[in-house]
């Protein structure tokens, strides 16, 4: 494997079962950018939640090869996380509209390990290093980043550079993409350059 696979590349475990004659299929299909949809129904919404709604059972129809049943029941949970995990807060519904709700996602720890099935003893825990924002709609609108430097939450917005000192305005509604870099990797954020 690359290094830039090592750090940016995740595979995912899918398991798909009949209701019928039971037969499971498993596969192991890859991603660089986790796409997590948010419910439109519910003005705040935490990442925790939203991850659990990801990696639930689902039961689907899907034609069994074997005995042609047409029901089977579907995972996904994660058979591999990368050093970086980028998450993906899906905004936009299939009418094309975009979906401005809160969601509350952990600044430090976010503990992956409960929706990885590889069996180690592995802990999959991240800190947050930086943040795509979206302000606007579909048709148009502004991007800007928040992301740590030197230790210190910056926000970068055109050229307009600001510190941030409180989480509330780490945890900012119009985040779209987290990026989240795993504990004891040899990755590093963003640093200024030394002179």
């Amino acid at each position: 494997m690359s290094v830039i696979n090592n750090i940016f590349l995740g595979q995912f475990h899918e398991r798909l079962q009949c209701l019928g004659c039971r037969k499971t299929t498993h596969s192991f299909p890859t991603f660089t950018t986790l796409l997590v949809p948010i419910k439109s129904t519910d003005d705040y919404q935490y990442l925790y939640h939203l991850l659990n709604l990801y990696c639930h059972r689902e039961t689907v129809d899907r034609k069994c090869e074997r005995c042609q049943h047409t029901k089977s029941w579907k995972k996904t949970t994660f058979w591999r996380l990368p050093e970086v995990l980028i998450i993906s807060l899906s905004r936009f519904s299939d009418q094309r509209r975009k979906i401005n709700k809160h969601v509350d996602y952990p600044i430090k720890s976010l503990d992956m390990t409960k929706y990885v099935t590889y069996p180690d003893k592995t802990r999959h825990v991240y800190n947050l290093y930086a943040i795509a924002c979206h302000i606007g709609n579909l048709n148009m609108g502004h991007h800007y980043a928040i992301t740590k430097i030197n230790g210190d939450w910056v926000e970068l917005n055109d050229d307009h550079i600001e510190y941030i000192n409180r989480d509330d305005d780490i945890v900012t509604p119009h985040a779209y993409i987290l990026f989240y870099l795993r504990k004891g990797t040899g990755c590093c954020p963003p640093q200024t350059p030394s002179h």
